[in-house]
Order: C-alpha cells, then structure tokens, then sequence
C-alpha cells in the first residue's frame, strides 16, 4: 500500500507541475527520500512494483514517471544557472559542501532525483536482459538539461577558458577512477555523471572523450619533444605519431608501420603523410586514411568480416568465424577503430550493436595470438541476436514461448548442434559435449538458446574478435576514463556517427566567407541542387569530398561546422576544399548547369592531397 501510494504521488500531475511552487518543492523532497532511504528489500520491492505495474505501458511509464524527473532536473539546473558556468562544483561536491542553503538544499535535490531515475533506468535495464527489449530507448532517460551544460566555459572578466560544470565533474572523476586502477589510496567517488552516466547524451560523451584525448596528447607529445631535444632532434611534428604509408599499398604499409609502433606513441596525436603527396594534415589527411584504409580492410575480398543482412537493419559486418589467417590484420582492424575514435574521426562502418557492446569490457591482462575473447563473462541477450540477426532472435523468441512445451521436440526437431557452409563444405559445433544426439525439448530449450547466443556471439568468433580488441585497446582500453562513461549505442555513434545525411539541417548550420552569404545565387543554386539534384550515393561523395568522411557526426549534419566560400569569379575551375576545416570552395559558376557539371566532376574524380 506504501509503494502504491509512492506511486500514485510520483504520478500526480498537480506534484509534477512546475506551474505550482510548493507542490514542486514536495516532488523534489518525495524523489530525494525515493533516491537516498530507499534501499534493500524497500528498493527491490519498488522495483518489482514498477516491472509489474509499467510492463506493458511503456508510454506511461516515459511520461509519468521518467519525464517528471527529467523536467525537474532541468529546473534546478536553471535555478542553479549551470549553464552560464556558476556553481561548477554543484555535480561533484555534496551538499554540505556549500556555505549557501539554497545551494545545498537544491545540490541535494538534484541528486536525489538522479537517482530516483537511476532505478526507473535499473528497470529499463531489466527488460531489455529478460525481455530482450528495453521499456523505452536509452535515450529517453538522457537529461538534455545536463548534456547541453558546458564543459569549458569563456570567464567574461578575463576571456580565459576554464572548466564548465561537467568538465569539473568528469575530472574528479577521473581522479578517483584512475587511482582504483592504480591501487592508490581511494579518492571520494561523488561525481553525479560517473555514477549516472546514462544521464549525459552520446555528444556530451564524445566531448568529454575529446577532450580526455586531447589532454592526454599533448602530455604524451611533451614527454616525446622533451626527449628529442635532448637527443637534438625535436621538429615541428616531434610531438605528433607521424605514418607515413603508400596510398597504392595502403594495407601493408600501414600494417607494418602500426605493428612497430609502440603502444603509448599511438597515445599521440596522428599525423598522415601519403607517399609522393604534399598535404599538410591539419586533419584531413587524416580522415581520409581512415575512409580508405577502413574501405580495405572491411571489405568482403579479404574474407576478414562477412556481410550479413539484418532485415530493416540494413547490411552489417560480422566477424567471419573461419578466418584463421588474418590476425594481424583483425588487429590493424581493432587499432583503427580506435585510432578513429582517439582522434575525433568517424568510420564508415555498420557492425551490430553487440560488437560494441563486447568492445567495451575492461581489457584483459594478457591476451596473445589466438586467446579467447576477453568477454566471456559478457551477459548476452536475444536483443544482442537482433542487432546482428533479427529472423534469428524471432526464431529463438518462438522457440522459447511455443507452447505445449512437451510438443517441442516434435515441432522443431532440433539437436544441440549447429551446422553452416564453410569454403563449399558443412562444418558443426556440438554446444554441449554429445550435442548431435541430444534433442531440444521443452524442458532444455531455455538451455539450448543460451548456449546457442553464446556460441553465435562470442565462441564462433573468439580467436578474431580478440585480436580485434586487443588492436583497440592498445589506443583506448584502460587510458580511458571518458570511454566507462559509455554504453553500447554510445560507442556506436561516436566511431560510426550518422548514417542518414540531412542536408537541410546542413543549410541551416552553413556560414559564408569570400563574398558568399545565403541569398546569393550561386549559393541557391548549389543547396537546390545538392538537396533536390545529387542522388544520395552523390550527396555521399559530396560530403566526403568537403570533409573526409561520408558520414555525419553525432547529432546528424547540423551539428557539423561547414563552411562554403567563394573561390573566385565564374572560371572553368573545379570546386575545391579544404577537409581539415570543413570548406568547401566554389567559383562563382553563371549557371546552375555549370555548377553542376564541375561540382559532379569533383566529387566523381578526385583524390589525394596537395598542398593545404
């Protein structure tokens, strides 16, 4: 009855509402006991009250119990003035920590509210491992409130740069979780976002590991400057991991030159030189290397990674579970993921969520040629199937709740045993030792999926997907503090980003330079023909011959920086850019047939760099 009535009152619109004071300050009190006195069998009664109460109304449970806290959270922010940078320290410190009542009284309601919507994610949680879907997206529970807070924020008297509240929060954080690693005395773990990181928004998390990066770039720059200096030899890129690699030989020479590197140099800012070529990389030379080297190694010829079609999904890669000959090469394929999201790129890349979801387990202590994979501990789900199969995941769905269970065995007529074709031939794998004469019944079948899911995901792949990871933990793994405050489809949009270009939002977000402004002609004329005139595969190239890669960062393309200036008078030549910056350079073309034409012939013909 207790739990009823907490309900009812967490439900109640007039104590939600912000439009009545008092009843708004008795919702912050009621979320606060909720997150700070609910515990033990209260906490997992509560628990069990909202599976059964909200199981099958997902709307009602995003509106009347998530989306009251959000609103909260977002007016006490605004009370706090967060976003104008005061009170830094308010989603790190504890209440008793500030000499203002108010400041206290609402530091302490903001918490209490993070973690009353940390057990309404506990029960998303818990839907998406036992009924292999969660109530509402991940996203539903992100707190755009906090995510848009700044992280660096511009002093008015000083016109220095100095830490906004999320970066004061992210770096207390890492303090603390770098001296666990260390086995160093324990540093107080208060930060609000490191316990309750599904409250940040996947750009927020990609900006806190931008600037986690770029920190730890320079620290490792310095410390390799330092030392050529004294060997007489510094340069003006002593500070960067300069590759130098062929552009007609591309995989060999990038393999071999990343298999000499050690790993903390690939700590340090990259730099790439293609052979025979002059441009300076002020980025996107880099973002070309890793669309073309990523285009090599994914592809379908190397027999590395399969293509799977995964219904509305699209294609996918997948690990190919018979390749036993490429594990330096799945390892160049783990350390270039991890390059790309070290250095800020985005790869034109479509794994299922479940490789991300494995990528993100701590890394193993040792892990040689051939070791299993690192996540065999890993939970793993019929959610995680879909995302790479979604006819299998139903397939296994209709397994597990046909009923009469004891007409299992006659309806399926299945064994503990896979089978697939292999270079023209059947292979098998028993799941169980005597899988082949042990049928599926009604009383097993529970069994057979989980070791089914298990042997799919993680067993079948575990030679490659390991190499793959230890690749990718050289860049990241434990260096990263900023990457634990990531799950799964947050790692997904960072390395991966969006793959649906919106090139109106793109307008929207576009500036001007060299005489250029939105109602110019030739400005009409080229976003009418890019958004009505260029087929997609064409606004594909187009982007990718503006800005290195083909496709958009987190957010979609109105959160990318682009910029269209004019080159000159009307002429015969082609358009120009400049990747590292996001420019794309146009004539002032006569006529709209004219643009066209050259503007197609760019994107169609040219590669490779020259002086920038």
């Amino acid at each position: 009855d207790q739990l009823r009535a907490l309900l009812a009152v967490w439900q109640c619109p007039l104590v939600a509402s912000g439009a009545l004071p008092k009843m708004r300050v008795t919702f912050a009190r009621l979320m606060r006991a909720v997150g700070d006195h609910l515990g033990g069998p209260l906490r997992r009664q509560l628990l069990r009250a909202l599976v059964n109460e909200y199981g099958l109304y997902p709307e009602l449970f995003a509106s009347r119990l998530v989306a009251p806290l959000l609103s909260l959270i977002a007016d006490i922010a605004a009370s706090l003035k967060l976003g104008s940078g005061s009170n830094i320290r308010v989603l790190y410190e504890p209440p008793s920590a500030f000499a203002s009542g108010e400041v206290a009284m609402a530091c302490a309601d903001l918490r209490g509210a993070a973690k009353a919507l940390a057990l309404l994610e506990a029960v998303n949680d818990w839907f998406a491992a036992r009924r292999h879907a969660p109530l509402v997206p991940p996203s539903k529970l992100c707190s755009d409130a906090l995510s848009d807070l700044p992280v660096i924020v511009v002093n008015q008297a000083t016109g220095q740069a100095v830490q906004g509240p999320l970066l004061y929060d992210f770096e207390h954080y890492s303090l603390s979780r770098r001296a666990a690693l260390a086995g160093m005395p324990r540093v107080p773990d208060r930060s609000l976002t490191g316990r309750h990181p599904f409250l940040l928004r996947a750009d927020t998390k990609r900006e806190l590991l931008r600037v986690e990066a770029r920190l730890s770039q320079e620290q490792a720059g310095q410390q390799n400057v330092v030392l050529l200096a004294m060997m007489g030899l510094a340069g003006p890129l002593a500070g960067a991991l300069v590759l130098e690699v062929d552009r007609s030989n591309l995989l060999q020479t990038s393999l071999n030159r990343l298999a000499s590197t050690p790993p903390q140099a690939l700590r340090k800012e990259l730099k790439v030189r293609f052979v025979g070529e002059e441009g300076v990389d002020a980025g996107g030379v880099r973002k070309e290397f890793f669309q073309l080297l990523g285009a090599r190694l994914f592809s379908a010829e190397y027999g590395m990674f399969e293509r799977v079609h995964s219904g509305q999904l699209g294609e996918q890669l997948w690990f190919s579970k018979d390749c036993s000959w490429g594990d330096g090469e799945y390892e160049l394929a783990g350390t270039l993921v991890g390059l790309a999201l070290y250095n800020g790129a985005t790869l034109d890349l479509r794994f299922p969520s479940v490789v991300y979801k494995k990528l993100l387990q701590p890394a193993a202590a040792s892990q040689g040629a051939g070791a299993p994979s690192s996540t065999s501990r890993l939970a793993l789900t019929l959610m995680d199937v879909a995302s790479l199969d979604p006819d299998l995941a139903k397939g296994l769905h209709k397994l597990l709740d046909f009923e009469p269970a004891d007409q299992v065995e006659d309806v399926f007529c299945m064994t503990f045993e896979v089978s697939w074709a292999a270079f023209g031939a059947e292979r098998t794998c028993e799941l169980v030792p005597g899988g082949g004469g042990q049928a599926v019944t009604g009383e097993n079948r529970r069994l057979y999926v989980e070791r089914y899911v298990r042997w799919l995901l993680d067993e079948s792949v575990a030679r490659q997907f390991g190499r793959f990871k230890l690749g990718f933990d050289k860049v990241m793994g434990k260096h990263s503090v900023a990457l634990g405050l990531f799950r799964s489809w947050d790692l997904e949009a960072a390395v991966a980003g969006v793959p649906h270009l919106d090139f109106a939002a793109l307008e929207r977000v576009t500036t001007y330079d060299g005489g250029f402004h939105a109602g110019h002609p030739t400005v009409r004329h080229f976003w009418k023909l890019v958004c009505e005139g260029l087929s997609s595969d064409e606004q594909r190239k187009l982007l990718m011959f503006a800005t290195g890669s083909i496709r958009a960062p987190i957010g979609g393309l109105g959160k990318l920086p682009f910029k269209l200036q004019r080159s000159g008078p009307d002429s015969d030549q082609l358009p120009t850019s400049h990747t590292c910056f996001n420019t794309l350079l146009l004539p002032e073309y006569a006529s709209p047939s004219k643009l066209a034409r050259c503007l197609r012939v760019a994107i169609e013909e040219c590669e490779g760099f020259g002086l920038q």
